[in-house]
């Protein structure tokens, strides 16, 4: 045995646990991901443009207090990810699991939304 291969012997990889709160805060970058790359992609669907000529989004006015509140539910992700890792676990963990909750509600409309219409251009094409 060379010495080269006895030096590689006693290299091996370890995974390093990763502590929760990246997770955590990991799970939040996604969410603002999902703001900055999917939504935007919903304006190329024909309905949803002329929906935004009208001046609605889904079932909403566009107002000022639509994109007031539209941008405090972008904000939410972002100062989470901060707390996420600054908060006490326990704060972390029950304010993480609210919100989630919260933009898992708030999500679910507009899924359906999607699944709808795309479902009626399947069934007439």
């Amino acid at each position: 045995m060379s010495a080269s291969d006895h030096d590689t012997d006693h290299h091996e990889v370890h995974d390093c646990p990763v502590d929760t709160r990246v997770k955590i805060a990991a799970l939040w970058t996604a969410t603002m991901l999902i703001f900055a790359y999917v939504d935007p992609f919903s304006m190329y669907r024909p309905d949803v443009r002329s929906d935004v000529d009208a001046g609605k989004i889904f079932v909403f006015e566009i107002n000022q207090a639509f994109l007031f509140f539209a941008t405090l539910y972008v904000i939410v992700p972002s100062v989470m990810l901060y707390l996420s890792l600054v908060l006490p676990r326990r704060v972390n963990r029950t304010a993480t699991m609210v919100l989630a909750a919260l933009y898992a509600v708030a999500r679910g409309p507009s899924c359906v939304d999607v699944a709808r219409s795309s479902a009626r251009r399947h069934v007439t094409a």
